[in-house]
């Protein structure tokens, strides 16, 4: 495997975290908007 390759498969694997992480934080912003 070259670097080149790693590399970009470790960007897709931060954006993908990073965007996982948004919709989480979002997910418990909609839920403690939610009246008990």
């Amino acid at each position: 495997m070259n670097k080149k390759k790693i590399h970009s498969l470790g960007v897709k694997w931060i954006v993908s975290l990073l965007t996982v992480q948004q919709e989480i934080e979002q997910f418990f912003d909609n839920f403690y908007d939610q009246p008990a």
